[in-house]
C-alpha cells in the first residue's frame, strides 16, 4: 500500500522503507527521504534536530524517542525499541502526517515585529539665499531637527519593509508550518534562523519553518538593494494556502535630516576640518546654523574629507550640512572633461556620504589658470 501523506508519498526510498526490510533507514543514510523524516519528527514529536538530511545520532535519538513515546516494537525479534525507520515506523509517520495535512490550515502571513523603518519623511523644499554684498549664495542643506524615519504599523500587512545598512528587524512567518522562507534576489539569505540581507552571489536559499509563529532575524549587511522573502509550505498542494511575498529594501546611507529653507542671514563656515559632535554644538551654541564641509573630486573621498559618521555627528549637533567639493592645485586648467568627471565625482561621493537627491553639491572654483568650460551635473 503506497503512503498516503503528502510529505512521504511518491518518494521512492521512502516507499521502498515501508514494504522491504533491506530498504530499512538507519544511521549515515542521507538524502531528502531523510530530511522528510526530520521534518516530520520535528512537526509530530517536537524533535529538536537539524532538517540537514543527515541521519546522524541526533536524528537517530529522535527516532528512539518517537518510538518509545507510542511502543513502536516489532514483537518477533524485540524486546524494546530501536533507532532504525523501518515499516512499522514509516507507516506510524505516515499516518499522523496524514491526519496533521488534513486539518485546514489559514493564509501563510509574514509579520513584521519591531526594528523596521518607512520610506523618507524629508522634506524636498529647497532654498537659495539671495546674492548679497558679491557673496554667494547659499543653498539646501540637510537639517538633523526631524526624525529620518518612523515605526511601521504593526497592525497592517505592509508589501514593503526597509532597514538601514548593518541594523536587524524581526519577522514572524504565521501559520505556515511546516513551510519554507525564501529570499529571491540579492541581497540572500542563509544559516536559519536568520535571514542576512547582504550583497553575494547566491540567488535562492530556503529557511525551514517548524513552529507557527517562527521568528526571523533579518540582519541589512552594508550594501543597498531590494530583495523578496517568500514563505510557502514544505509540502506543495494546489489546496494549501498560497505562497505570500514581502518586498524588503536594504537603505543605502542616507542621512538623518530633512532638506528643509534656510532663514535668511543665516551664518555659517566652511572648515577643511573633521568636525565632531561637541565642536558643532559649540558652533550651534554662538549662533551657527550650518556648515560647509568638503567631498574630493576624485573618485572617492580622502582622508579628511566628509564621511557619514561626520555628517551625522554635525546634523546631532544641530547644525545644517552642506557639501562643498575641493579645489585643485593651483593654476589648474578647467576642461570641458574636467568639468564632467569632477562634478560626476562630486554626485558620487555625495551619494557615499549620505545625502539625498535635491541637495546642491557647491563645486570649489578658486586658483583655475584659465576656464574653458563648465560642465554642471544634476543631484538626482
Amino acid at each position: 500500500m503506497s503512503l498516503r501523506s503528502k510529505l512521504f508519498g511518491g518518494d521512492p526510498k521512502l516507499e521502498a522503507a515501508a514494504v522491504s526490510d533491506p530498504a530499512h533507514i538507519t544511521i549515515g543514510a542521507k538524502g531528502e527521504h531523510v530530511r522528510k523524516i526530520q521534518l516530520a519528527l520535528t512537526l509530530l514529536d517536537d524533535a529538536n534536530i537539524d532538517l540537514d538530511g543527515a541521519y546522524g545520532p541526533e536524528t537517530a535519538a529522535a527516532v528512539l524517542d518517537y518510538k518509545k513515546k507510542r511502543n513502536i516494537i516489532n514483537r518477533s525479534y524485540q524486546t524494546q525499541a530501536d533507532d532504525i525507520v523501518g515499516k512499522m515506523t514509516i507507516a506510524s509517520l505516515d499516518r499522523e502526517m496524514h491526519q496533521r495535512e488534513r486539518v485546514p490550515r489559514p493564509p501563510i502571513r509574514i509579520v513584521p515585529k519591531s526594528n523596521w523603518v518607512m520610506g523618507s519623511q524629508r522634506n524636498p523644499t529647497l532654498f537659495t539665499l539671495a546674492r548679497r554684498s558679491g557673496s554667494l549664495a547659499l543653498n539646501a542643506s540637510a537639517i538633523g531637527t526631524a526624525p529620518r524615519f518612523g515605526q511601521i504599523n504593526l497592525n497592517i500587512e505592509p508589501k514593503e519593509l526597509r532597514l538601514l545598512p548593518g541594523t536587524t528587524g524581526l519577522i514572524t512567518v504565521e501559520d505556515g508550518a511546516p513551510g519554507t522562507v525564501q529570499v529571491i534576489g540579492d541581497p540572500f539569505i542563509n544559516a536559519p534562523p536568520i535571514v542576512h540581507l547582504s550583497d553575494g552571489l547566491i540567488t535562492s536559499v530556503g529557511l525551514q519553518v517548524v513552529d507557527n509563529r517562527q521568528t526571523f532575524r533579518v540582519i541589512a549587511g552594508p550594501v543597498a538593494g531590494t530583495t523578496m522573502i517568500v514563505a510557502s509550505l514544505a509540502i506543495p498542494d494546489p489546496d494549501n494556502p498560497p505562497p505570500v511575498a514581502i518586498e524588503v529594501t536594504v537603505l543605502g546611507n542616507i542621512l538623518r535630516g530633512r532638506i528643509q529653507s534656510a532663514p535668511a542671514g543665516s551664518l555659517g563656515f566652511d572648515t577643511d576640518q573633521p568636525i565632531n559632535l561637541d565642536v558643532a554644538k559649540k558652533f550651534a551654541r554662538q549662533n551657527f546654523k550650518f556648515c560647509l564641509r568638503y567631498l574630493s573630486f576624485g573618485p572617492h573621498q580622502g582622508t579628511g574629507d566628509l564621511t557619514t559618521k561626520e555628517a551625522n555627528q554635525i546634523l546631532d549637533g544641530g547644525l545644517a550640512l552642506m557639501p562643498v567639493q575641493h579645489p585643485r592645485n593651483p593654476w589648474w586648467v578647467a576642461t570641458a572633461a574636467l568639468g564632467a568627471s569632477d562634478g560626476d565625482n562630486a554626485v558620487k561621493n555625495a551619494r557615499s556620504v549620505g545625502f539625498s537627491p535635491g541637495v546642491n553639491v557647491w563645486v570649489d572654483l578658486e586658483g583655475p589658470g584659465e576656464i574653458t568650460a563648465i560642465v554642471a551635473r544634476h543631484f538626482h
